[in-house]
């Protein structure tokens, strides 16, 4: 047998290639606002005889959008009246008391869900307490053995069968059409007494399809093949498909439950295919007197976004009710973000100002939450991917009733258009009075100023971590008796508050103000509207951190969407704003450019970190390097980790330095990197604490800006 050729003088060794540092995403951004998928219905919850009181009718809209259930998608149509609880004479509720029900999908055979609600117990507001989990999953399924349970019948020996099921009370939506199944009780699968569909040792399943009938629920049974048990199949979509058509013409339906059905002997045994189900949200039903709120905390997790069509999949329309979260987030994608994650918060009443004070609470969250119970900020501070944060519906606003009363003939201010269906009174004398609505402010501008604080305190500490992007809030003209962008006085007076936070520096560096607010036109000959500018510098922030890095000032960029600003800058204005220490960052029209970022500065009076290129270059190499570190966090704590250490961080910064995000024409000018006994000292060393001290000069006008990454207790820290 001849030999294998071999090349004389030549050895090779297959070695592993060096692990890659992974990728970590700097343009990320997180939204929160409020939840927007269940909320009061149109017909708003009321009891229904205010002066008895007596009755009520508890009911939420719900949107079309799509969840996961299980291992499947599944759609909830939209509900325009959901009903939670009704009754013509009694109130569930006794005055200053609460009662919370809980709204479920349950995932069907056809990915539509139906909607289960459970109610929890009434008690005073407060200490009203929502249903379990343990309490929701026996009202899960909609079919039980019947009340006359599946058996044989006749002899002995059986001559026949009866297989009968229940039906529980649900909510679905076929076809457009909102179908509310009351209970169905001996619903008949089958039924002959002197037949039997399967012999000893099989079984055969039976499909609950509900189809739709002209504005009503119809009921069909579809069987399946008898089959030696274990062996037995559901029946196909394509038969139930073919016996609604050839029952009832062609209607929307879809499958229910699957029922399997077994025969040991003469004995039966029914088993109903389990469904996937989530708990989509508690909604708390308050009293006060004859008054009825309602306030909705979602139970859903954030959802990440990779595109508009992503948000109204997992959220549906919008509604035109004053949030900006939806418009938010269609402005950040327009504007060139790629990646964004929402969380909603709790959703009351607009005009129930103790839940509105909950749900502000809830924009913030509660430091030291888990994933379960975290909520807002809090929430996206769990999502490591999340370097930006900005929380539009801060800035929302209601519809709330104004009477105007002015001068015949008006000024010049006062001759604008107005919605002739809110005119309820016009006196044509001397003077006029206009009883209308106007949309104003669901926070006070103490309760948003309190919001920015509470949010850089929770963030200061950890200023590498994410960048809040703030705006100031609307303002009144009186004018126009309408409320409109914030004048360059409260902008001014607005980063002087924030800034009396008496931070030091450089931590003010996790948080930049945006001002005036932006016109928005979503589409030629659609309206124009107010908006903050945040969302939309969100989406110039990610564009340019996308196409040209993070170390680059995200400035000079044109607006997507934005026909306007609310106030005109002019250069003097610019300059006022701009320079230190005020370093409020302006929108500016140009003619022929359009509405363009003209400023890119932090809340930092610091030299060096008041400016948003170097905050998030700075904080881009930190992110990478704690992901570099991971791996390491249990090695040994010797010279040879400090080595490890050390080649980590350059593969990191010597790419940087290539790119020209570094000032200095070597790698030695443009940053340092020391790990070693100096930052190491032996009784360090005894506590379990390693130090790695890192110096980088960000291409801007800085020195040298030193953080340090320290591995304490099993976890990779960051401190600058």
């Amino acid at each position: 047998m001849a030999s294998l050729p071999t090349v004389p003088g030549v050895y090779f060794e297959p070695r592993p290639r060096k692990p890659e540092v992974p990728f970590v995403r700097t343009d990320v951004v997180g939204f929160i606002g409020f939840e927007s998928r269940i909320r009061n219905a149109a017909e708003a919850s009321r009891i229904l005889n205010p002066a008895v009181p007596q009755g009520h009718r508890f009911s939420v809209e719900v949107s079309d959008f799509n969840i996961d259930l299980g291992q499947n998608r599944a759609r909830v149509p939209a509900l325009s009246n959901l009903i939670l609880s009704e009754h013509a004479l009694s109130i569930p509720v006794a005055n200053n008391h609460s009662i919370v029900y809980s709204v479920n999908a349950v995932q069907t055979g056809s990915g539509v869900a139906r909607l289960v609600t459970v109610s929890g117990t009434a008690a005073v507001t407060g200490r009203e307490r929502a249903p379990l989990n343990t309490n929701i999953a026996p009202k899960i399924p909609a079919v039980v053995d019947g009340s006359t349970p599946s058996a044989l019948t006749g002899g002995p020996p059986p001559t026949g069968h009866s297989f009968k099921v229940n039906i529980r009370p649900f909510d679905i939506a076929l076809g457009g059409v909102h179908l509310t199944i009351a209970s169905v009780v001996d619903f008949v699968l089958s039924e002959n007494a002197m037949a039997i569909p399967i012999a000893d040792g099989e079984s055969i399943v039976y499909s609950v399809t509900l189809a739709e009938l002209n504005g009503a629920a119809r009921f069909l049974a579809v069987a399946g093949r008898a089959a030696e048990t274990g062996k037995e199949l559901p029946p196909p979509d394509a038969l139930l498909r073919d016996t609604v058509l050839a029952a009832l013409g062609n209607r929307a339906w879809t499958r229910i439950a699957n029922v399997r059905i077994s025969r040991t002997g003469n004995a039966i045994q029914l088993i109903v295919d389990d469904y996937a189900w989530a708990r989509l949200a508690d909604v708390h039903v308050k009293r006060q007197g004859a008054a009825i709120n309602l306030l909705v905390v979602s139970s859903l997790p954030p959802a990440q976004l990779e595109d508009w069509n992503d948000y109204l999949y997992s959220f549906g329309n919008p509604a035109l009710d004053g949030t900006y979260l939806a418009r938010a987030v269609r402005a950040y994608f327009a504007n060139g973000g790629r990646r964004c994650y929402v969380t909603t918060v709790k959703r009351p009443d607009f005009e129930d100002s103790a839940g509105l004070k909950q749900a502000l609470e809830d924009m913030i969250g509660m430091k030291g939450d888990n994933l379960a119970t975290a909520t807002g900020l809090e929430r996206l501070l769990l999502i490591h991917d999340v370097s930006i944060v900005d929380v539009p519906d801060l800035y929302a606003l209601r519809d709330a009733p104004v009477n105007k009363s002015f001068e015949l003939p008006g000024t010049t201010e006062q001759a604008c258009f107005e919605d002739c269906s809110t005119f309820t009174a016009v006196a044509l004398t001397g003077e006029a009075l206009l009883a209308t609505r106007r949309r104003e402010p669901l926070y006070t501008d103490a309760q948003v100023l309190a919001a920015h604080l509470q949010m850089l305190t929770r963030v200061v500490d950890e200023c590498w971590r994410v960048l809040l992007l703030f705006t100031v809030p609307v303002e009144l003209n009186p004018n126009t008796g309408r409320f409109e962008g914030p004048g360059k006085e409260k902008a001014k007076q607005w980063q002087q508050d924030l800034n009396a936070l008496g931070e030091e520096p450089h931590k003010m560096s996790c948080a930049a103000l945006y001002f005036p607010w932006v016109l928005v036109q979503e589409q030629v000959d659609e309206p124009v509207y107010d908006m903050p500018p945040t969302p939309l510098v969100a989406g110039v922030i990610a564009r340019r951190d996308l196409d040209r890095g993070a170390y680059i000032s995200p400035a000079n960029e044109t607006l997507r969407g934005a026909v306007g600003t609310t106030h005109p800058i002019s250069d003097d204005i610019n300059s006022e704003l701009y320079e230190p220490p005020t370093n409020i960052n302006v929108l500016r029209s140009f003619p022929g450019y359009g509405v363009q970022l003209w400023g890119a500065r932090t809340l930092s009076s610091d030299v060096w970190l008041r400016y948003v290129a170097v905050r998030r270059g700075l904080s881009a190499i930190e992110r990478r390097a704690l992901d570099a570190l991971q791996p390491l966090v249990f090695e040994p704590h010797n010279a040879t980790l400090w080595l490890q250490i050390t080649q980590m961080i350059l593969s990191i910064l010597l790419p940087i330095f290539e790119s020209g995000a570094l000032r200095g024409n070597r790698p030695d000018e443009a940053f340092y990197i020391r790990c070693d006994s100096s930052v190491n000292p032996p009784e360090q060393m005894e506590n379990g604490i390693l130090v790695c001290e890192v110096g980088v000069a960000i291409a801007a006008p800085a020195e040298f800006i030193v953080f340090r990454l320290g591995r304490r207790e099993g976890a990779i820290e960051v401190m600058e």
